[in-house]
């Protein structure tokens, strides 16, 4: 199954940025055994205070949203 010609760039990039931060979770899960995070939000509000991200969340995120709002 190769690229789709008729998908616009925002298609692209939707599904390039959840492959990719899906492989890299992957990735790191059988390497490392764990996921590395790697950006944390120093805020008072202590639920967000907690959470710890790295890119490959913010890329199928990202990816995520993108569908949803129905970027074409």
């Amino acid at each position: 199954m190769g690229p789709n010609p008729e998908a616009t760039a925002w298609q692209r990039s939707r599904l390039g940025n959840q492959r990719g931060g899906a492989f890299s979770n992957t990735y790191d899960r059988w390497k490392r055994r764990y996921v590395v995070d790697y950006l944390t939000f120093n805020v008072r509000w202590k639920p967000l205070g907690r959470v710890v991200f790295n890119l490959s969340d913010f890329c199928i995120m990202i990816g995520a949203l993108c569908a949803v709002l129905g970027m074409p």
